[in-house]
């Protein structure tokens, strides 16, 4: 379906995050993975992490791409000390998301799909991998007092990309929304 809309496959870096060897070749290329992760250009993952296989075979090629000037040399240490022996635990999250494994507690939790709170959706310039309006599109199904934001950031890390914007978006909405909240927390919407 991704491909039909957009021309290109979008997640088939999943499969390989799922895989047995996943983990091994991360940490044996670490430096090609990082490199990917946060390149200069972010159409990079179009074809290098977008197609099924591409992710491996760039690491097996040990490739390495230039990085996002947002990375800084202090930055890039701090990543790897905080993740050397431990991409295992970062990719249980997808092996979760791919296995379905949390749906008995979801469906046990009667949990309600809107989300009634304010919410702030922070999203980044249109681009071959940001359609415009797509993911706000998707996302008023289950919202009801929903802001969309878009930074000035081209690739996924917006947070990092945009560090300085981002944090006076999410300031303004705070203390536009602080009220609400509130609310919201006193009579218990947030968690049953």
């Amino acid at each position: 379906m991704v491909k039909q809309v957009l021309g290109f496959e979008r997640f088939g870096y999943l499969k390989f995050f799922v895989s047995e060897g996943a983990v091994g070749l991360i940490e044996e290329y670490v430096d090609s993975f990082f490199t990917l992760f946060y390149p200069a250009e972010a159409d990079l993952w179009i074809e290098h992490l977008g197609p099924p296989g591409a992710l491996e075979t760039w690491l097996r090629n040990n490739h390495t791409a230039p990085l996002a000037p947002y990375i800084t040399e202090e930055g890039k240490d701090t990543h790897f000390k905080i993740m050397h022996g431990h991409y295992k635990s970062a990719l249980m999250w997808y092996r979760a998301l791919v296995g379905n494994i949390n749906v008995d507690d979801e469906i046990q939790a009667q949990l309600d799909s809107k989300l009634y709170q304010p919410v702030l959706m922070l999203t980044s310039q249109p681009s071959r991998l940001n359609i415009p309006g797509a993911a706000a599109g998707m996302m008023k199904q289950f919202r009801q007092n929903l802001t969309v934001r878009e930074v000035d950031a081209k690739g996924h890390w917006i947070q990092l990309e945009a560090r300085d914007e981002v944090n006076e978006v999410l300031l303004s909405f705070f203390r536009e929304n602080i009220g609400r909240l509130a609310g919201l927390l006193q009579n218990k919407i947030f968690c049953s």
